[in-house]
């Protein structure tokens, strides 16, 4: 009889398993697995009885001991495990470990989602098994982790059909729904990072910025998202954001409009007339923005009347000769930014990678001492590079003129007081004898006065002066202008923005300008998250391997050991 217990135990052991199974699966016990239950309780029971001899002879043995050792070590193991399973889910928190933070939200998203203020909604509305929801799940995770005002919400459109009439849902291939309180963005074909953050800026933002491109002067096509010279690309990055892009010609409309927030001059190939340099310097004092984006030998008029923000921009093309600091496989001409390159400016603080340019010239600053402007070098090259002067001739450093490294490439302009700006009353001269340093000479006018005899500023060759007798529109000075000046524009060209943070700088720079300062920060990659979503086979395959099969290879050897042991 005892020879054949093992079997009573073994089929009262199936079913106490058989029993577990079904109470912590079904609803309601049904009394045949309650009946198996006990059955096999009872001839677990009775195969333990009749083997408690061998079973006391069993636990006195050395290997009872290694066992009972090797048990309680799995069950400490165990115990472990499901202590940590159950901390992972209360304090649930991802920790990206890679060395490129490629599986990490970027620190732009993590800004945005933080600084949000009111609850906002996201309704998500996906197929089941559609690759795109799981991915963006996924993402979302991520989100909620930074902001308890986010809610988020999964919905099947074929489920909860009254769900997506109220969504005006219509999509078969998914759509994202944001609403905070009455306001709603809707996403319908992008679902990355970049797509959600700047529906975010835009339900939340409550302004809408105008940004205005010059025109009528050969600039750089804002329009232009093709071709390697154009900056649509930048464009479309900011009609993404709470952005509006227009178009203006100074010339022909007689002013600056006053919607403008920021004036973007891009790489004019024709010089501006005095009267629009008048124009521009008048939408400064009156608390305006300007950018200035110029490749070296452009448009000296406009780049001598910069001297009336302090700027002095020169005639010059700045050259590296460090190979750590240029573009491999690139000329001298190709200029690297590195962290340490930038000054401490709410700009360039986030940045802490590099930034590419291409054939620019220097931006300094020209007075230290002027009262009224405040202004600030943030970007230097290295120590290795130098301006040079005759860049028509083979380049070498000419001790005395050529300006050495570090050379700044960007400088930054606040306006303190608006009538330090002179608008209407500027006389610019330029001399040889200064090494083409422009001299403003102001009257004592204020900023939006002029008379008869005063006139727009006016830049001409070596060795001249020149003055001008055209009115000055009324308008009410305020201080808070600011002018960037940077000396290239092929950093935020479409074929330069997406490389290293060339495309941060821009974005940043404009950010500050209008004063959103959450906006000030470094971006996702577009269109990227580095997540992995796998499809409903590949996550059968995944979980056969790692539930079934390696863990029954594992058991298979250890049974192939004990059995070797036990032969010896």
């Amino acid at each position: 009889m005892q020879r054949f217990t093992w079997i009573l135990g073994g089929i009262g052991l199936l079913a106490v398993l058989a029993f577990g199974a079904h109470a912590a699966t079904a609803d309601v016990w049904m009394v045949q697995w309650e009946v198996a239950g006990g059955v096999g309780a009872a001839l677990l029971f009775v195969s333990l009885w009749f083997d408690r001899e061998s079973i006391r002879r069993y636990l006195q043995s050395r290997g009872a001991q290694y066992s009972a050792m090797a048990w309680a070590l799995i069950a400490v193991a165990v115990g472990v495990a499901v202590a940590a399973n159950m901390l992972a889910d209360r304090y649930d928190h991802r920790v990206d470990m890679t060395a490129s933070q490629r599986h990490a939200l970027s620190p732009q998203t993590v800004q945005v989602i933080s600084s949000l203020d009111v609850p906002v909604e996201i309704h998500a509305f996906f197929l089941p098994g559609v690759l795109e929801g799981q991915t963006l799940r996924s993402l979302l995770d991520g989100f909620s982790e930074h902001s308890a005002q986010l809610s988020v919400a999964f919905h099947d459109p074929l489920t909860e059909p009254l769900v997506a009439r109220e969504f005006d849902i219509s999509s078969e291939f998914g759509t994202v729904v944001l609403r905070a309180g009455d306001d709603t963005q809707r996403l319908e074909s992008r679902f990355d990072e970049e797509s959600l953050v700047n529906a975010l800026i835009r339900l939340t933002s409550g302004a809408d910025h105008v940004v205005c491109f010059t025109e009528g002067h050969e600039e750089i096509d804002p329009d232009d998202d093709t071709s390697a010279v154009g900056m649509g690309a930048a464009v479309v990055k900011l009609e993404g954001q709470n952005y509006t892009v227009r178009k203006v010609f100074p010339a022909r409309d007689g002013s600056i409009p006053e919607a403008c927030e920021v004036v973007v001059v891009a790489d004019p190939q024709v010089d501006w007339l005095p009267a629009e340099r008048e124009m521009l310097a008048t939408h400064v004092a009156r608390g305006g923005s300007a950018l200035v984006l110029l490749e070296p030998t452009r448009t000296p008029g406009l780049v001598a009347d910069l001297g009336r923000y302090n700027i002095l921009m020169g005639d010059d093309l700045i050259l590296e000769q460090n190979p750590s600091y240029q573009l491999v496989g690139g000329d001298a001409s190709y200029i690297v930014l590195s962290g340490e390159s930038f000054d401490f400016h709410p700009i360039t603080n986030p940045i802490r990678g590099a930034v590419l340019m291409r054939v620019a010239r220097s931006v300094a600053r020209l007075d230290p001492e002027m009262v009224g402007v405040q202004v600030q070098e943030v970007a230097k090259t290295s120590a290795f590079a130098w301006a040079e002067t005759e860049y028509d001739q083979a380049p070498e450093v000419t001790p005395g003129r050529d300006r050495l490294g570090p050379v700044p490439v960007m400088a930054v302009a606040e306006i303190t007081d608006p009538s330090i700006i002179g608008v209407g009353s500027t006389r610019v001269t330029v001399g040889a004898e200064s090494s083409r340093r422009p001299v403003i000479e102001r009257s004592t006018q204020e900023a939006g006065g002029a008379d008869a005899e005063s006139g727009p500023s006016d830049a001409v060759a070596d060795g001249a002066t020149a003055d001008s007798d055209a009115g000055v529109p009324e308008f009410t000075p305020k201080a808070g202008g600011r002018v960037v000046v940077i000396g290239d524009v092929d950093f935020a060209t479409n074929e330069l923005l997406d490389q290293f943070n060339n495309r941060d700088l821009l974005l940043n720079t404009l950010a500050w300008m209008v004063g959103e300062d959450d906006q000030v920060s470094i971006r996702g990659a577009a269109g990227s998250g580095g997540r992995f979503a796998m499809t409903e086979a590949q996550f059968l395959i995944v979980s056969l391997l790692s539930i079934l099969i390696a863990p029954g290879l594992a058991v298979m050897g250890g049974v192939g050991a004990w059995r070797e042991r036990r032969r010896r």
